[in-house]
């Protein structure tokens, strides 16, 4: 899963190890994964948009070094790709029961990450917002 976001990283021509990138990866394709509903391009750009700055803000990830921001990196990479890919495999095979089993799992990390379920997030034109 890292090898393939990284390429695809290279592909876009954005940074390296972003874990702004990363952390709207892991939103939107688990969004993706519990709801069916597929973010655009403009969504996801805007989601990226959004954790950048709230990274930039933070205190917290500005006192990380840099062994934890990769840690946290691989992590959202990871725990981004794997419920989507195995919600998609169990779909085309036909296993209705593993299938949901990942959507609820997608919907459990978002709620981890932003601490609100999942259809609490709308997105929008630009990104996402939660909806109390």
């Amino acid at each position: 899963y890292l090898k393939e976001f990284d390429d695809q990283a290279r592909k876009d021509r954005e940074p390296s190890y972003d874990v702004g990138r990363a952390a709207a990866f892991f939103v939107m394709v688990n969004y993706f994964a519990a709801t069916r509903h597929e973010p655009n391009d403009a969504q996801a750009d805007g989601a990226q948009a959004i954790f950048r700055s709230g990274l930039a803000e933070s205190d917290t990830f500005a006192r990380m070094n840099d062994r934890d921001r990769q840690r946290l990196y691989e992590s959202l990479v990871i725990l981004g790709s794997f419920p989507v890919h195995a919600a998609t495999q169990s779909a085309q095979e036909g296993d209705e029961e593993h299938e949901l089993m990942y959507r609820e799992f997608a919907a459990e990390l978002v709620k981890t990450l932003l601490g609100v379920p999942v259809d609490q997030i709308k997105l929008t034109k630009t990104g996402f917002r939660i909806d109390e």
